[in-house]
């Protein structure tokens, strides 16, 4: 493929992670943890020789109990 020298195209893959009160043990099974799994995977992936197309950033956000605004406010 031609990609452009000054052009990227970006992958986001994220998730949101809990606190520390009650229920955040619920909060690290539903997305945090399947992500920390994905980029264990992608990483072999890198090591065996393999290399993505796009650019990938992995992101984590807080504020979920407060209206969403960890990943409002990054985007």
């Amino acid at each position: 493929t031609f990609l452009f020298p000054c052009v990227d195209r970006y992958v986001l893959v994220g998730s949101r992670h809990g606190s520390w009160h009650e229920g955040a043990v619920g909060d690290w099974g539903n997305g945090s943890a399947v992500i920390t799994q994905i980029i264990a995977f992608m990483t072999a992936q890198i090591r065996a020789g393999w290399q993505p197309d796009r650019t990938i950033l992995f992101c984590s956000w807080g504020g979920s109990s407060l209206g969403n605004i960890g990943s409002f406010e990054w985007g």
